[in-house]
């Protein structure tokens, strides 16, 4: 089996295209009504239980049986701190500064302008 890609659903594509742009510092490879798509190397699957994420972000957001939790998006990125400051520059909200989590990774976290979850993240 070969990933085809992750689709998140968003409420304002052109507006979430401009988001993304600036915060994956690329532009898209597609880019028509109804689709935008990014290439981005290296992207694996995580499977997290609900609870999960609700615990992780201290209950900072609606708990993930409720609406407002759509998906996490976990990159690994060389300054966590950097990728923050851009995302909410554009319009995002940070959640938490990136601090080294159980797990052996610094990850910090923020929402896109639909509410899916983005995570920062360098290798220690």
């Amino acid at each position: 089996m070969k990933l085809g890609m992750f689709i998140i659903y968003v409420k304002e594509q052109n507006k979430s295209r401009d988001f993304y742009k600036q915060v994956f510092k690329i532009n898209p490879i597609l880019d028509v009504p109804g689709m935008t798509e990014f290439k981005i190397e290296g992207i694996s699957i995580g499977i997290m239980p609900k609870t999960g994420i609700s615990n992780i972000l201290d209950n900072k957001v609606i708990h993930a049986d409720e609406k407002s939790i759509k998906c996490e998006l976990y990159f690994y990125v060389d300054c966590p701190e950097q990728y923050l400051e851009i995302l909410e520059k554009n319009g995002g909200n940070k959640i938490s500064d990136p601090i080294k989590r159980n797990w052996g990774d610094i990850v910090g976290y923020g929402t896109d302008l639909d509410g899916n979850v983005l995570a920062f993240s360098k290798k220690i």
